[in-house]
């Protein structure tokens, strides 16, 4: 996939007259497109240069550009920012100035703080008190949803400090933790009391941190975090380079919020000059405490490896290693899953909440994989780029992937109640046309209860 992206940026090309900004959106590229325009007739009233936006699929995709100069700018969380310095040579130019809440005040900041929190009625006082018991985190990808929350379990003494080449795994303090697929989902989970504890930011809507903290206590506070960012390729010299940042300072005036806020983020007021040091200083601090390791497809049973950077476009998509079976843990609830050309069919639509085992069986002539989204949309409208679903524009919960012809394997997730999306989401060149498992059939409808 990402040698498409690469073939594609390639295509069009960075430098010389042309800028290209590549964007991760909060919606598809189709949707946006109108909206893209807006901003490149904005920029090129200020630029010397044809402004072009694009977005690519994954965080990795946008590293990889700027790393050999098909982006000359990018907007990005701080996380994959992070990344984009340590391994593109990228530089942090802007930070964004977002409405947050800090000590129950609604302000504008480029940081913001996020909060362990129990129910009001709950008989725990400290973190220390609720080892071995349920926790709930938004994902595993969120910076204040988990990096932070981490990393202060590793301060207070609860987790040990990451050793070399390991991550901090809160599950060795809980007795079982769940990822929910955001913010409210968690809150969710902690009404319901399907956990103990979870965690709320002062950067989500100001409606929902209010309920929140009407109803919790909060036992500890981690931060600051840093809100998003714009990256600047390391190739992206003066005069260019300057006048690009002013030229966003610009677009980020009052007259331009509602449009910035489908491109940056939900509470974008504005930008605001910065350095990778001063934006990241805090994030660094939490990375090097806990080892965690930012990588896209994530499934709840643990961390695992990141994706092939290069993968062959023409080849065909064989596992890389046999699949696995792993017995299920007590109980757990099993799903069988069945996976055929063009179908995914579970032995039940709807299961209880908790830990579930799902046993997917590959029936057909193809290798499929099983991926798990929760969603409230029909199966056939998630957003798609490529062929492939857009994992990091949907609530990806995880996947269970390489399932060979005629093998199964296994996968454990903790799901919380709501509506999924079982699906497969592999895509490959076939005879030179693009075949998309999922645009074939392969999703269908699952609830969790």
């Amino acid at each position: 996939m990402l040698a498409l992206l690469a073939l594609s940026l390639a295509a069009c090309g960075g430098g010389g007259d042309k800028l290209v900004i590549a964007v991760q959106p909060t919606s598809t590229a189709a949707e946006l497109s109108a909206d893209a325009g807006e901003i490149e007739e904005f920029l090129e009233a200020r630029l010397d240069a044809d402004v072009e936006l694009r977005f690519p699929t994954t965080y990795a995709g946008v590293i990889e550009a700027l790393r050999f100069g098909h982006a000359d700018a990018a907007f990005m969380g701080a996380w994959p920012a992070a990344l984009a310095t340590q391994e593109a040579g990228a530089e942090i130019a802007l930070a964004e100035i977002r409405e947050v809440i800090i000590d129950d005040e609604l302000t504008e900041a480029p940081y913001y703080y996020s909060y362990w929190v129990v129910p009001s009625d709950s008989p725990y006082t400290s973190l220390e008190e609720l080892q071995g018991k349920k926790a709930a985190f938004p994902s595993q990808l969120s910076t204040s949803g988990y990096v932070a929350p981490v990393a202060r379990l590793v301060e207070l003494g609860l987790l040990e400090p990451a050793a070399a080449g390991e991550q901090a795994d809160p599950r060795d303090f809980f007795d079982e933790v769940f990822f929910a697929g955001g913010y409210a989902q968690a809150w969710e989970a902690l009404k319901a009391g399907q956990v103990d504890v979870s965690v709320i930011a002062g950067d989500v809507p100001e409606e929902l941190y209010r309920e929140v903290l009407a109803d919790t206590r909060v036992l500890e506070e981690q931060g600051p975090i840093p809100s998003h960012a714009v990256v600047f390729s390391k190739d992206l010299k003066d005069p260019l380079r300057s006048d690009l940042q002013q030229a966003l300072l610009q677009l980020g005036s009052e007259e331009n919020r509602e449009l910035m806020r489908t491109f940056i983020s939900g509470t974008f007021v504005r930008f605001e000059p910065t350095t990778t040091d001063e934006h990241l200083a805090a994030l660094n601090e939490y990375l090097e405490a806990t080892g965690l390791v930012f990588t896209e497809a994530r499934a709840s049973s643990g961390p695992q490896a990141g994706p092939d950077p290069e993968p062959d476009p023409e080849a065909d998509p064989e596992p890389e290693a046999p699949s696995t079976v792993e017995p299920p843990p007590a109980r757990a609830t099993q799903v069988n899953v069945t996976l055929h050309e063009w179908s995914v069919e579970p032995d039940s639509a709807t299961v209880p909440a908790g830990t579930i085992y799902f046993l997917a069986s590959n029936e057909g002539e193809e290798p499929h994989e099983l991926v798990i989204v929760r969603s409230d949309d029909a199966p056939d409208e998630l957003p798609v780029v490529d062929g492939l679903v857009a994992e990091d524009r949907v609530d990806l919960i995880g996947e269970i992937e390489g399932i060979a012809p005629g093998s199964q394997a296994s996968g454990v997730f903790e799901l919380v109640p709501g509506r999924y999306i079982l699906l497969c989401n592999i895509a490959e060149l076939e005879e030179g046309k693009l075949e998309s498992h999922y645009q074939l059939g392969m999703a269908t409808s699952f609830t969790v209860e």
